[in-house]
């Protein structure tokens, strides 16, 4: 993927054909938008009546606890969340070595059971989002919360955040200049994981810490500790956790509207939806649309996108779910996924013949869901097998009926995978 000649700094919103671009480009890609979440609505109502045909029954957990949270109101912050669960969620602030200003959530338990707290001792885990989403996506399950469980049982958590998110900023240029948004999934892999682990490491005092990622978080990082970016972090990694491995393009690749986008070159792209933020109507509606409609809506778009069926999700969980979600995303960036020649086209991260890693790749444990449409897990291990001779993947997984944010959103994910994924920490972990 060819790098972008670099925007100059906030003073090109003082030529006019710059300012008509991006306002044609803002207005385009919201129409856009609107479009595709209408179509998505008329194709979710007309296929209602034959999903709920052929939908399971939905199993009541007897460890739901409804009235508990009647009464939790529908909000965007973060501590809110964790405070109804018994946990903290300190705010704080990594750079990258490019500049950019990243929010660390760092997870407390305010009540610790001691003999729980033995799990973990304190070692420090960093885990980390994927596209258009945040640190919001791993606290919104109540106490079955990845962050709260891991943090309940003596782990010290830290939730990463990409760089834009949270309205993050940089040390030179303003979340109004094209210079800001001036990155792609590259500079994540080559800036932002390093700068977190780093961040991690100095807090805590831990050479080595375990890393999971969900889609983009592992992507970013399997990019990261390839022989091409920044391998020595993976010496820096006790374990790393892939949830839905984001490495082989899944059949939504080849559907609408990525089959379309992915036709698109560099100077087609600028010109519907600019060189800034990847349509801003998102961030106007997280900011100002009424919660629940606006989680509804996201709820039903994503639906549509990436063909969920939320099987496995507590329906009462979904509102809270999608109001982390979209977050912003730079127009770059998801060229790079989308785009001409981007990661939908070409189906991989790098060329699937080469050997990507070397002996300071971590152990690794990769989980993927059958019913995953927009990346494949089986791909992924067959690569390790045939092309990485010198990494060791210590588990694979693939959830049968498992869809892409399952992992972690599902009712049973703690029985799906937690309790692998904390038994594979403490295998790896250094004292």
């Amino acid at each position: 993927m060819h790098k972008h000649e670099k925007p100059r700094s906030a003073e090109v919103w003082h030529n006019p054909s710059f300012v008509v671009a991006q306002i044609t480009a803002a207005v385009v890609s919201s129409a856009l938008l609107l479009f595709v979440v209408a179509v998505g609505l008329v194709i979710r109502l007309v296929g209602f009546i034959p999903r709920w045909l052929r939908r399971p029954p939905r199993r009541q957990p007897s460890w739901d606890n409804r009235e508990k949270w009647k009464k939790e109101r529908l909000v965007k912050d973060p501590q809110y969340y964790a405070r109804n669960c018994g946990f903290d969620i300190i705010d704080e602030t990594a750079e990258t070595e490019d500049g950019y200003y990243l929010r660390i959530h760092h997870v407390k338990c305010l009540h610790p059971e001691p003999e729980l707290q033995k799990i973990g001792n304190g070692y420090p885990i960093l885990i980390m989002h994927g596209l258009f989403q945040s640190s919001g996506s791993f606290i919104t399950s109540e106490e079955r919360s990845i962050a709260f469980w891991l943090a309940q049982r003596g782990y010290d958590v830290y939730l990463g955040n990409n760089r834009a998110v949270f309205d993050m900023g940089h040390r030179k240029y303003s979340r109004y200049s094209p210079a800001f948004w001036d990155f792609d999934v590259g500079d994540l892999a080559m800036y932002d994981i390093p700068a977190m682990i780093d961040y991690v490491c100095a807090r805590t005092g831990y050479k080595k810490i375990a890393y999971i990622g969900h889609s983009q978080g592992n992507a970013t990082a399997f990019m990261a500790l390839s022989r091409w970016y920044r391998p020595d972090y993976g010496t820096k990694l006790s374990y790393f956790c892939a949830l839905a491995p984001a490495m082989f393009v899944g059949p939504l690749g080849r559907r609408f509207p990525l089959v379309h986008l992915s036709r698109l070159d560099w100077p087609a792209w600028r010109r519907l939806f600019g060189v800034m933020d990847f349509v801003p109507l998102m961030k106007l509606s997280y900011d100002w649309t009424p919660a629940t409609p606006y989680a509804a809506l996201g709820y039903q778009m994503f639906a549509f996108l990436f063909e969920w069926n939320d099987t496995h999700w507590l329906q009462r969980r979904k509102a809270k779910m999608f109001r982390f979600t979209p977050m912003p995303v730079s127009s770059r960036l998801m060229y790079w996924w989308a785009g001409k020649n981007g990661f939908a086209q070409r189906g991989c991260l790098f060329d699937p013949n080469e050997t990507w890693y070397d002996e300071r790749f971590p152990p690794v444990s990769l989980y993927g869901g059958s019913e995953d449409h927009l990346v494949l897990p089986k791909p992924v291990l067959d690569h390790f097998n045939e092309h990485e001779p010198k990494t060791r993947v210590i588990r694979e997984k693939i959830q049968a009926g498992a869809e892409h944010c399952d992992h972690y959103w599902a009712a049973d994910a703690v029985e799906w995978c937690f309790h692998d994924i904390l038994e594979d920490i403490r295998m790896t972990r250094e004292s």
